[in-house]
């Protein structure tokens, strides 16, 4: 008599109610093992949600956590017992905040919430109020905490405080485990309170996982890799694991194998091709993965078919929002996706949300990291003149499932012509940019290009809008003339050619009518700035206008026409009459730096949001 099959865990989280209600569980025991292996202190796990993010944080609990009575038995017949690092079982004082339901329509709300969740957390650990190792004032914050009496300051500094306490009674370092961290920071974004929210995370989270004495280890799960410089500043025993990266791939969702074994045990073989179809198509890492909510649900009624379990889980507020509300993403590209088609694109692992509407880069990765497309390729970019290696990735629509969302909200698009006619008055109001450069700069031109065309920029540049057999001058007075902003590439090459002079001056005359700013000086090279080089450009600019001279003087005698030789020496006349004004003019402005890598990053945003104002 075979025994009977055990029942999936649907909807549960708990890795204890998992075990001891006997419910089918893929091991993924083998977690515990390299978190501890890994040199980092702090591991941030970013995946869709429902892709087994509190499960497996439930089980590095229940595995680290010292309790009365042991959860020994939680792991019997699992991989971690048979490895060296068993022997961490039952012995950490443990922290463990999940934050998934930390939302508002205002902060307050949220921070009535977060206080909430902390207060339990600390009432967990009442035992330390007892045990007589804490001091006056820190029983008093200890307290206030439980009752929620404490202010904003002191619930920001509470996660790290516990750590110490947990440290001082145990004699042990403490493990703290953050479900869904993010989750208020989304809503905080939707909802206008972005700023607070973050200012709070930043100090909670930051103070806990920097420069603690009392951690050991500390893991975080959420959908995003929110941006260091937002919430994880100067954090640098942070290892992140997305879904682009190959190690802790196989931790998150159901393997191709775990799949292979489920449809062996419970005689549904048949199945097979209706799973991989429509719930299958993920790639995390080098591993496919099918994901774990809809399958399992799948697997508990097999005989109802295909449903859509995870799309129906959640309000999917990103995507509308972003690409069907606000139409962050071309929507031609979208139903592109729909149609099977790949799309090519960067990818931002560093999400700052309030970017968001700079970048289409950002609103491209949200939707990989939440789990609406997947990347089943990437190959090299150029490298913006920068070290570190650049990637694009190949993104599609993963399975059924999210296809048939996608083409149900395209559908119900289209269908509002009132949303067409105010994409097309929001394009005519888009401010026309035209990028002055050298063409000895044209690396660097092309990388900001791409990044100004991401951030949905109007772009008026001569590689693109020139053509054979165009008038320079009279290009670059139309371009100057039709553009909102010029945009200067200012560098050494740029500062010695006559035709961006030119277009600086040109500006400088409509900005003198206009009354307006225009112009937007990009450095890539401060030599304007040293002493000498003012009179060695000037000498540089009387030398040509001299030998110029000379051919004229030469070709004159020969009664030879002189009318290009002409012009170019009544250029250089006119850069030469005008040095002084564009060199004064730099030195007065705030220019925007982009000397480096590390500015470039951190002043392109500035910049996008400028041209956008």
């Amino acid at each position: 008599m075979k025994s009977p099959k055990k029942k999936f865990p649907l909807g549960r989280s708990s890795f204890k109610k998992v075990m001891e209600g006997n419910f089918y569980f893929a091991d993924k025991s083998m977690l515990i093992h390299d978190v501890i292996e890994n040199e980092n202190e702090v591991l941030l796990f970013p995946r869709p949600r429902r892709f087994g993010k509190t499960l497996n944080l439930s089980m590095l609990r229940y595995f680290f956590e010292k309790t009365k009575p042991e959860h020994t038995h939680l792991f019997e017949g699992l991989a971690i017992q048979h490895q060296e690092t068993w022997t961490h079982q039952g012995t950490y004082p443990v922290i463990y905040l999940t934050l998934k339901d930390v939302k508002g329509k205002k902060w307050e709300n949220c921070f009535n919430l977060m206080k909430l969740i902390i207060s339990d957390e600390y009432t967990r650990h009442h035992y330390l109020i007892e045990a007589n190792i804490l001091k006056t004032n820190e029983k008093k914050f200890f307290e206030s905490i439980m009752n929620r009496d404490a202010n904003e300051e002191e619930f920001a500094l509470s996660l790290r405080k516990l750590s110490e306490f947990l440290l001082r009674y145990h004699s042990k370092s403490v493990v703290i485990l953050c479900d869904e961290y993010d989750s208020p920071i989304h809503d905080g974004y939707f909802n206008g309170y972005y700023d607070q929210v973050i200012q709070f995370m930043r100090a909670f989270l930051g103070s806990a996982f920097k420069d603690n004495d009392a951690l050991f280890k500390g893991v975080l799960t959420g959908i995003l890799r929110i941006a260091r410089e937002s919430i994880f500043s100067e954090l640098n025993n942070l290892d992140v694991f997305s879904v682009l990266s190959e190690k802790f791939s196989h931790y998150f969702g159901i393997t191709q194998e775990e799949v292979n074994q489920v449809l062996i045990d419970y005689e549904l073989t048949d199945h097979q091709e209706t799973i991989r179809k429509c719930y299958d198509g993920y790639q995390f890492g080098k591993n496919i993965i099918y994901n774990p909510w809809s399958v399992t649900h799948y697997f508990a009624d097999p005989d109802v078919g295909y449903r859509s379990y995870w799309i129906n889980t959640s309000a999917n507020y990103f995507v509308k929002e972003l690409i069907f509300n606000k139409q962050f993403l071309k929507i031609s590209e979208i139903q592109d996706l729909i149609d099977g088609k790949v799309v090519w694109k960067e990818l931002n692992e560093n999400i700052v949300m309030k970017d968001l509407k700079l970048f289409r880069d950002a609103v491209w990765s949200l939707l990989l990291f939440s789990g609406y497309l997947t990347a089943v390729d990437r190959r090299r970019i150029p490298n913006k003149n920068r070290d570190k290696k650049q990637y694009e990735y190949c993104l599609k629509l993963p399975n059924i499932e999210i296809l048939d969302y996608f083409d149900y909200e395209m559908k119900r698009y289209l269908k509002s012509g009132e949303r067409f006619e105010d994409s097309q008055a929001e394009s005519k109001q888009r401010k026309k940019v035209f990028i002055s450069y050298n063409h000895n700069d044209i690396n660097f031109v092309k990388a900001l290009k791409k990044d100004l065309e991401n951030a949905d920029i109007h772009l008026i540049i001569d590689i693109e809008s020139m053509k054979f057999g165009d008038d320079i001058k009279e290009f670059i007075e139309a371009s100057v003339k039709h553009s909102d902003i010029t945009l200067s590439v200012i560098s050494e090459n740029s500062l010695k050619s006559p035709w961006v002079m030119l277009e600086s001056l040109e500006t400088f005359l409509h900005e003198d009518v206009e009354k307006k700013l225009r112009f937007i000086p990009v450095v890539i090279d401060d030599c304007y700035l040293t002493n000498s080089f003012y009179s060695k450009f000037v000498n540089s600019i009387e030398q040509s206008i001299d030998k110029i001279a000379d051919e004229i003087s030469k070709l004159t005698k020969k009664y030879l026409p002189t009318d290009v030789l002409d012009e170019k020496k009544r250029r250089l006349i006119t850069l030469r009459s005008n040095t002084d004004k564009i060199l004064l003019r730099l030195q007065e402005t705030l220019v925007a730096n982009f000397m480096n890598d590390q500015k470039y990053e951190k002043n392109l945003p500035q910049l996008i949001r400028l041209l956008k104002q």
